[in-house]
């Protein structure tokens, strides 16, 4: 009924996760020039890991793995989501 939520719901998500690979930054692996990992920089590997764009400046190791796999799928279910509830809206 309301498809807004969801994208309160995804920004949330893309923070929370932001916040996790920040507090474990050393499990980021930097495939650029610049190996600093702030925390400008998890949020950016979160939105692309959550939205599966993938541009592979960064790279999980060990359990973050696991736990970018999981954002991923829950990005690509929310867009689902998102376009399903905005595509049954009669505006």
């Amino acid at each position: 009924r309301k498809p807004h939520r969801i994208i309160y719901l995804s920004l949330a998500i893309i923070i929370l996760f932001g916040i996790v690979y920040w507090l474990d930054s050393n499990l980021i692996s930097a495939n650029t020039a610049n190996k600093s990992f702030n925390i400008g920089d998890s949020l950016y590997f979160s939105t692309i890991t959550f939205t599966t764009l993938g541009y592979g400046d960064f790279s999980p190791t060990g359990w973050l793995k696991i736990l970018s796999a999981i954002e991923a799928f829950t990005g690509v279910v929310n867009m689902g989501f998102l376009i399903a509830g905005y595509s049954n809206n009669k505006y």
